[in-house]
């Protein structure tokens, strides 16, 4: 018996995860980052600059040397694996066809594992607020509560506030939220109207469910209709691009060996990425209710 898998399924299956896998599965909070950080190690180092300003002369430029602000944030890259296990006497018999079946399933793992530290990011910048190489703390703008389901008005209310913060005007913004908040947005009454269907700030916004958010309780919140943990809240993330960033490693490496005295192999893949926060002011959090009613009802007005 071969102690390794045949080299065509090992070229195959790593083929078919750069290509096939990776360009067909998309992930749920891809492109929603800016790319690229500097790895050492095990730390990936994102680089943060801050605005520019202008003088009144070239003579005022050479006297001030206006230098333009640039911190670099570090944060752990997180090491993630992709195993799978052969057990076949006849090594002969392994198919093409299963390589590209692996390979799509590595490709929707690495998807979910970066989307998990998407949320990490969001999740501890908005707890603890961002950190610069400098050790100055910025905090994250939060609003709402776990009391009070979040409606139109606390995503329209995150908005003005990027807006005031000066992260808005010419931004990529996205609103993350469990997938029963995206339901309510989309059943609400005051959504369906023309004035909040045309050229609106929020309607241009890219909207994204993501059902294991952070909420007040130990336990993150599984799906629409779980809830774990006791939590009676979920937060809910509105983020300007440029305010994120996350990195991978150049490549992922390919495993392929012997599980020792056991009849298999193991194959699979290993990489490295990290994300992280670098602008406290590109980040609002909205803290809601789980709980909701899915339609609003007209309250009466009467005339005195």
């Amino acid at each position: 018996m071969a102690h390794e898998l045949p080299d065509g399924f090992i070229d195959k299956y790593h083929e078919e995860l750069k290509i096939r896998g990776g360009e067909q599965k998309t992930r749920k909070l891809g492109g929603m980052a800016t790319q690229g950080g500097k790895f050492t190690g095990d730390d990936v180092h994102f680089p943060r600059v801050g605005s520019a300003e202008t003088t009144k002369s070239t003579r005022l430029q050479e006297l001030l040397q206006n230098q333009l602000p640039l911190d670099w944030i570090k944060t752990a890259a997180e090491p993630e694996f992709v195993n799978f296990t052969i057990w076949d006497p006849d090594k002969n018999k392994l198919t093409f066809d299963m390589a590209s079946t692996f390979a799509e399933a590595s490709a929707r793992a690495i998807g979910r594992a970066q989307d998990r530290q998407v949320i990490d990011a969001l999740n501890l910048a908005a707890g603890s607020g961002v950190t610069n190489t400098r050790a100055e703390n910025e905090a994250v703008v939060t609003i709402g509560d776990y009391a009070t389901v979040a409606n139109l008005e606390s995503i329209c209310q995150a908005f003005v506030l990027l807006g005031e913060q000066e992260m808005f005007v010419g931004e990529q913004v996205s609103v993350i939220q469990p997938f029963r908040h995206f339901t309510q947005l989309s059943l609400d009454p005051y959504m369906a109207k023309t004035d909040m269907k045309t050229q609106q700030v929020w309607n241009q916004a890219d909207w994204r469910t993501y059902e294991r958010l952070p909420g007040n309780a130990t336990t993150p919140i599984a799906g629409a209709g779980w809830v774990g943990g006791g939590a009676t809240g979920v937060d809910i993330y509105v983020v300007a691009h440029s305010a994120l960033a996350e990195a991978m490693n150049d490549d992922v490496t390919q495993l392929n060996e012997r599980l020792g005295s056991r009849v298999g192999d193991m194959i699979g893949a290993w990489f490295q990425s990290a994300s992280c926060v670098t602008e406290a002011k590109g980040l609002i959090r909205i803290k809601s209710k789980i709980d909701f009613t899915l339609l609003r009802r007209a309250t009466p007005t009467l005339a005195t």
